[in-house]
């Protein structure tokens, strides 16, 4: 039997498949087009850009879904587990990192999921980013939830979640978050909800010290039709890079996106800003060695819902996450630098 036809002997046999395995891409890098940096203070993007893997497909992203209420999210009274029901004749994708806010505490999703049209309740991986409160907050509702609008901003928070998968983790790299965040200038913890990242993100003021990176970067993801994800460095290191299955993704993706890494960036500006000796620049083939080192680690595959597959690829250095769609293929190419 050979490798591809035993993995998916694997995957239609077992719901849940975490031991380690044969991958489904292939080891060398795609032909990707790389361009940039684009340099705002002390962070550097770059757009990756590729042929769409999904074509013609209208996918709603988490907050568009939630904005027009065809999406909802319920409480379920169980910290690491929501649910989620699609009203709509559109799929929806929920990114791995999405916050959702209200409930009895905001939550963040473990995985990627694409949820199917007019769909029944499916359940949510999650994890709480607000250790201190297990009630409604205000006239918000604590039965279901009531936007997505940030996202967690800054690896070590995406590792926790995604890598560690570990709640304790995922506390602790808020409070951290927090503190670097507050280090900037006032104390950001909201006096309504103090432990919770989403209020934190709310901030006015960190608001307003995230803009001055957004409105250089804000245009990146739309200038080419072939932009399909983007790579960055904050003080001149790599951090993780994102590519999706189509443009048109990319750039309802790219707001979200763009503002949790300039949110990251901002909590680093207290070492690049300080006299801190001037970093080497990220160069596009130090993002090109970094994808292709990502892509050859150790690798797990795990079904995460009747509609989604996650594959893990671990190495020292580095790790990659791929989800993919039953129907449609894969949809998100996740590379994180350890």
């Amino acid at each position: 039997m050979n490798t591809r036809y035993g993995v998916f002997v694997a995957l239609t046999l077992l719901a849940s498949l975490t031991a380690p395995c044969a991958s489904w891409a292939t080891a060398t890098l795609p032909d990707y087009k790389i361009d940039g940096p684009v340099k705002s203070r002390n962070l550097e993007v770059f757009i990756i850009h590729g042929s769409d893997s999904v074509r013609g497909q209208n996918i709603q992203t988490l907050s568009e879904a939630m904005k027009a209420k065809t999406l909802k999210v319920f409480e379920t009274g169980n910290v690491n587990e929501l649910a989620c029901q699609n009203l709509s004749n559109l799929p929806v994708f929920i990114q791995s990192g999405d916050i959702v806010k209200g409930g009895r505490q905001d939550r963040t999703m473990q995985y990627d999921l694409l949820v199917p049209p007019h769909s029944k309740k499916m359940p949510l991986s999650s994890f709480c980013v607000e250790s201190g409160r297990w009630q409604k907050r205000g006239a918000e509702s604590d039965a279901v939830f009531s936007s997505s609008m940030k996202a967690l901003p800054g690896k070590e928070l995406k590792l926790a979640a995604k890598y560690t998968a570990e709640q304790g983790a995922v506390w602790a790299s808020v409070s951290k978050s927090q503190r670097q965040l507050s280090r900037q200038a006032k104390q950001i913890r909201e006096n309504a909800s103090p432990t919770s990242l989403q209020m934190s993100l709310e901030d006015k003021d960190l608001a307003k010290t995230a803009t001055t990176y957004t409105n250089d970067l804000k245009t990146l993801a739309s200038k080419d039709k072939d932009a399909i994800g983007y790579a960055f460095s904050i003080d001149g290191k790599l951090n993780s890079a994102d590519v999706y299955a189509s443009h048109d993704l990319f750039v309802k993706l790219w707001p979200k996106l763009l503002e949790a890494t300039a949110v990251e960036a901002v909590s680093n500006i207290s070492t690049a800003d300080k006299g801190a000796p001037t970093p080497k620049p990220v160069a596009v083939d130090d993002v090109k060695n970094f994808l292709s080192s990502s892509e050859q680690g150790k690798s797990a595959l795990k079904k995460v819902s009747s509609e989604t597959s996650q594959e893990t690829r671990d190495s020292a250095k580095t790790v990659y996450f791929e989800s993919r769609s039953d129907g449609s293929g894969w949809l998100h190419k996740n590379y994180i630098m350890k």
